[in-house]
C-alpha cells in the first residue's frame, strides 16, 4: 500500500510538471480565472446600473413578495427555498449557479485525456515497468485534482476581489459563511464530474472521442434528472438540494455527489486495471 501511494505521488508530480511545462495547467487556470472575471464584471455592471436607477431599491422592497412567488413557482412551489434564495447576495448566487451549470463541461474539456493519453502514446507501457496500474490511476487523479483545486481557488479569489472593489453594497466579510459554503460545494461538484470524466477517459483512447462521449453523457444525465421515475440516477437531480436551507436536504445532496463521484472513480479504476495497454 505504501509503495502504491509513493509511486502515485511520483507520477502525480511528474504529470503536474508536464502540465506546467506544456502550459496546460497555466491555460486551465487562466480559463477559470478569465471566466470568473467575466461573470464578476457583467454582474457588477448590471447590478450597479440597476440599483442606481431612481426608485429601484424601494420598488424591489415593495415587490419582494411577488419576486418570492415567481422564484417559488420556478422551483416547484418550494416557498422555503425561494425565501432562502432572495436573501442571498445576487452576484454570489449567479456565480455559483453558473458554476454548477458549466463546471462539468469545463472539466470534460480540460481532463478528457486524464487516463487515455499514456495509453494512446504507449508511454503507459514504460511507466508500468516501475509502477502498478493503481499507482498510475491514482497519480493521474491527484494531478488533475490539484490543477482543478488551484483553478477553483484562483477563480474565487478573482471573482471576490473584483466584487469587493467594484460592487456597491457588497460586504465581503458578512458573506464569508456563504462563500465558504459555495466554495465547498464547488469542490464537491468537481469531485463528482472529475470522476465521470476519468471514467469516459478510461473507456476510449482518443481525447477528442472521450470529450464527445462525456458531453453526450452530460446531456443524457441532465435529461434524466427531469424524469419523475429515474431522476434519482443522475447527479443533476440533486443540484438544488445543496441550495436548501434545510440540513437534511443539504446532506442528501452532498451524499449524492459523493456517491456518484466515488462510483465513477471506482468504475474508471476497474476499467483501467482490466484493459489492454
Amino acid at each position: 500500500m505504501n509503495s502504491t501511494i509513493s509511486q502515485a505521488l511520483k507520477i502525480a508530480r511528474f504529470d503536474l510538471g508536464t502540465s506546467i511545462r506544456t502550459s496546460k495547467a497555466v491555460v486551465t487556470m487562466a480559463v477559470y480565472a478569465g471566466l470568473a472575471l467575466l461573470v464578476a464584471a457583467v454582474t457588477t455592471f448590471l447590478q450597479n446600473k440597476l440599483l442606481a436607477e431612481p426608485g429601484v431599491q424601494e420598488g424591489l422592497k415593495t415587490q419582494m413578495d411577488q419576486i418570492q412567488q415567481v422564484i417559488s413557482a420556478a422551483l416547484g412551489n418550494d416557498t422555503l427555498l425561494a425565501n432562502h434564495l432572495v436573501n442571498m447576495p445576487v452576484a454570489l448566487m449567479v456565480f455559483f449557479w453558473l458554476t454548477q451549470s458549466f463546471l462539468p463541461l469545463l472539466i470534460a474539456v480540460i481532463s478528457s485525456d486524464m487516463l487515455n493519453r499514456e495509453i494512446r502514446t504507449k508511454s503507459a507501457r514504460f511507466v508500468l515497468l516501475r509502477a502498478s496500474r493503481s499507482s498510475l490511476v491514482i497519480g493521474k487523479w491527484l494531478s488533475h485534482t490539484t490543477v482543478f483545486v488551484a483553478a477553483i481557488v484562483l477563480s474565487w479569489v478573482v471573482f471576490l476581489g473584483y466584487l469587493a472593489f467594484n460592487l456597491n453594497g457588497f460586504n465581503l466579510f458578512q458573506s464569508i459563511p456563504l462563500i465558504m459554503k459555495f466554495f465547498g460545494f464547488t469542490l464537491l461538484i468537481g469531485f463528482c464530474y472529475l470522476g465521470l470524466t476519468s471514467l469516459m477517459s478510461s473507456l476510449v483512447d482518443g481525447s477528442g472521442t472521450a470529450l464527445l462521449l462525456t458531453i453526450v453523457v452530460l446531456l443524457f444525465l441532465a435529461g434524466l434528472a427531469q424524469s419523475d421515475m429515474f431522476g434519482w440516477a443522475s447527479p443533476s437531480h440533486y443540484r438544488y438540494k445543496i441550495w436548501s436551507p434545510r440540513a437534511d436536504e443539504i446532506l442528501a445532496g452532498v451524499g449524492a455527489y459523493v456517491l456518484f463521484g466515488t462510483l465513477f472513480f471506482a468504475a474508471a479504476w476497474q476499467r483501467f486495471l482490466r484493459r489492454d495497454i
